[in-house]
């Protein structure tokens, strides 16, 4: 790792943090994390973490979560799966831990899978992440996030 060109934020376990713009269009607080796989100069997964807090409203947040859909079907196709009930008003991580609330697409790509999602998070943040991995995900489990980044 650290093929970046730049240093990372911090380590986490097997991962390093990037502050950095994944999504050029997209306003808010934004880290590439890319974890360590078992083998040597493996990655087990590159991750897109992109915070709501500075969203502002519900609507704000749906616009950020339509535009780097929008971005991954320009760039992939529409989504192999996508589940979207529930709207972006207040509450969402009341909403998300109900299950009234879920946002997940998911494309098989090259390798492994890509998902786009809001996960279920036990510190109850709410914010968009993106995993790519070749790791097979559980399509319903609506606690996908990674945890150990904050």
């Amino acid at each position: 790792m650290g093929q970046l060109g730049v240093a990372p934020l911090r380590a986490a376990g097997k991962a390093e943090v990037y502050e950095l713009p994944v999504f050029r269009k997209t306003a808010g607080r934004q880290r590439l994390v890319l974890v360590a796989g078992a083998r040597e100069n493996r990655l087990a997964s590159t991750n897109a973490l992109v915070d709501l807090d500075d969203a502002g409203s519900p609507a704000a947040m749906q616009a950020m979560y339509a535009a780097i859909l929008g971005a991954l079907v320009r760039q992939l196709r529409p989504p192999a799966i996508e589940l979207d009930p529930g709207d972006f008003s207040g509450g969402l991580p009341a909403k998300l831990a109900s299950g009234e609330f879920q946002r997940l697409a998911e494309w098989g790509v090259p390798g492994g899978r890509l998902r786009l999602g809001l996960p279920l998070r036990l510190d109850r943040q709410v914010r968009i992440e993106v995993h790519s991995t070749w790791r097979l995900l559980s399509q319903f489990d609506p606690r996908c996030g990674l945890e150990e980044i904050r």
